[in-house]
Parts: C-alpha cells; sequence; structure tokens
C-alpha cells in the first residue's frame, strides 16, 4: 500500500482522498437523518420524501466509496464511476437547493473530482504509467 501511495501522482493521491471524504459525507448525512438529533432539513416534509433523500444519499455515498476505491487503485472502471457519482450529487444537490440553500454546499467536491478527472480520460481509460 505504501508502494502504490509512493508510485500514485500527488494530484491522484488528493483527489482519490477527495473522492472518499464525499462518499463519507453523504454515508454520514444518510446516518445523521436517520438516527441522529441534528436536523438536517429545515423545513417540513413528508415522511415519505424523508426516506427518498436518505436513500439516495446512501446510494450516492456506496457508488462514492465503490468509485474512490478504485480510483486508489488505479481501476479504468473508476473513470466513469467518479463521473457517474459526481454527476448524481450535482443533480441531487441542484434539487435540494429547492430545499434549503446549504445544498450548495454539497456541489464543491463533486465539481473538483470532475475538473480533474475529465481532463485526464486518456490516463484513467488508457492505464497509468509508472
Amino acid at each position: 500500500m505504501v508502494f502504490n501511495l509512493l508510485l500514485k501522482p500527488k494530484g491522484l493521491t488528493i483527489i482519490s482522498l477527495l473522492a472518499l471524504l464525499q462518499s463519507m459525507l453523504m454515508i454520514a448525512f444518510f446516518y445523521i437523518m436517520l438516527f441522529g438529533e441534528v436536523e438536517l432539513i429545515k423545513i417540513n416534509i413528508p415522511t415519505s420524501m424523508f426516506q427518498i433523500i436518505g436513500s439516495i444519499f446512501i446510494i450516492l455515498g456506496l457508488g462514492g466509496l465503490i468509485s474512490a476505491y478504485g480510483l486508489w487503485q488505479l481501476e479504468k472502471w473508476c473513470y466513469w464511476g467518479i463521473i457517474l457519482t459526481s454527476i448524481s450529487t450535482i443533480i441531487f444537490d441542484l434539487w435540494g437547493l429547492t430545499i434549503q440553500y446549504m445544498a450548495i454546499i454539497g456541489l464543491v467536491l463533486p465539481i473538483i473530482l470532475l475538473a480533474y478527472i475529465l481532463p485526464r480520460r486518456r490516463n484513467f481509460l488508457g492505464g497509468f504509467k509508472s
């Protein structure tokens, strides 16, 4: 694992950790929504909508964890996984802006991930050179 870290470009290491952070935050929000004392959503919404929002958090979080792992391991498929989870998160957070303005914070990490990943398509799909 340490050897792999030494061969990995710094930018890729940072982006892998940011992808992991984004995923962990989504899973944490899911947990807080279900079991926490903190109110993440400041308006009254139906229980069914609350459950849908929680489900989206956990799906995006788990998908992001898988993609972050693939990114860390330099897997070719992680390119599409990061794009899918990042775009899905952006769409979810844009929709979240209709409920509360704090959802804008959720746009930051997926935009950073896409800004790093998209210009490096050849590296991801062609394989990384050590």
